[in-house]
């Protein structure tokens, strides 16, 4: 495992996050509160779901082992939500995210067994309504 990636550095992938400890290790305490906290694993799926629902023909629903598989993918993205600030080595971080799962909002309102980190935020990213110069913003 490596440690935190150099503070220039501002884009992560995959490859990144998988030799990097804190992301390891957050990714591990995420997959056992699933295996063992009912209401957690049950809100997994819930925010899962609508990932196989798109790829089904209409009038069904995903099965089980589809709706795993989406969850294995929401699991990989837990850390980020939980505590970027370890996974980067810096004191704060705010995650921001277009279309926010319900999940991310009680997480964030410290709804579920497991919440983020201090320094840890959240917030939700809309585009704005102007666009002025070619740029998007005011």
């Amino acid at each position: 495992m490596s440690s935190p990636p150099d503070a220039g550095v501002r884009v992560l992938g995959w490859a990144e996050l998988e030799g990097n400890a804190a992301f390891a290790r957050l990714y591990e305490q995420g997959r056992r509160l699933y295996e063992q906290d009912a209401e957690f694993r049950a809100v997994c799926r819930e925010t899962s779901s609508w990932v196989p629902a798109g790829k089904v023909p209409d009038g069904q629903v995903p099965g089980v082992k589809q709706v795993e598989r989406a969850v294995e993918y929401f699991l990989a993205e837990l850390p980020l939500f939980l505590d970027t600030p370890s996974v980067v080595g810096t004191e704060s971080s705010v995650f921001g995210y277009h279309q926010p799962p319900e999940f991310l909002e009680r997480l964030y309102g410290r709804e579920l067994s497991r919440q983020p980190a201090a320094g840890q935020g959240f917030v939700v990213v809309t585009p704005s309504t102007q666009i002025r110069g070619g740029h998007y913003g005011g």
